[in-house]
């Protein structure tokens, strides 16, 4: 018998030694230390994430992940528990009733923005925005990005990385939108 089988044998005896009531009071107490730690003591928060950890974790078993599946895909994986807090509790600033507010621009001077590998050029930006055309089922639309985002070269296919500049972000507008051209 190897020690970490007589280990976990020893660890079964002594907790059925234990009053049911005990063993529901150290659950609770483990259930309390791992909702402090991780979610800060909000339960809510706790249960929003496994049950969104539950609902991909579902879909992953269902094979919809699979190449080549019928089934379609809906949940994403909720991701590490600080980031999934950082979104949880970051409220969505341009969604609700309050789309009706103007939010000031910055007007600035915009240079061409080019693919690094072939140079060609794939749209424009100020350093704080990056300003793509994009044609989506025959509609030219223009997209502004406010965040770093890695757009395709339609020519070579490669990736061009574009980083919002760091001196211009404090002046910038974080608004974005679809522009039809």
């Amino acid at each position: 018998m190897s020690g970490n089988h007589a280990a976990s044998a020893g660890g079964r005896a002594r907790a059925a030694a234990l009053t049911p009531r005990r063993r529901r009071a150290i659950a609770r107490k483990g259930y309390r230390a791992m909702v402090a730690r991780h979610f800060g003591g909000d339960r809510q928060a706790q249960r929003h994430y496994l049950a969104q950890l539950g609902i991909y974790n579902y879909e992953v078993m269902c094979g919809s992940f699979l190449p080549g599946s019928p089934l379609r895909t809906n949940a994403v994986h909720p991701g590490d528990i600080q980031d999934w807090r950082a979104r949880y509790y970051t409220p969505d600033l341009f969604a609700g009733a309050h789309r009706d507010v103007e939010f000031e621009h910055v007007v600035s001077a915009q240079h061409p923005f080019h693919c690094r590998h072939c140079a060609l050029e794939l749209g424009t930006t100020d350093g704080s925005r990056l300003f793509l055309a994009v044609l989506i089922e025959g509609q030219l639309l223009t997209m502004e990005f406010h965040e770093t985002t890695r757009p395709h070269c339609p020519a070579c296919g490669k990736v061009s990385p574009w980083i919002r500049q760091k001196s211009q972000a404090k002046t910038a507008s974080c608004f974005s939108e679809v522009v039809v051209g």
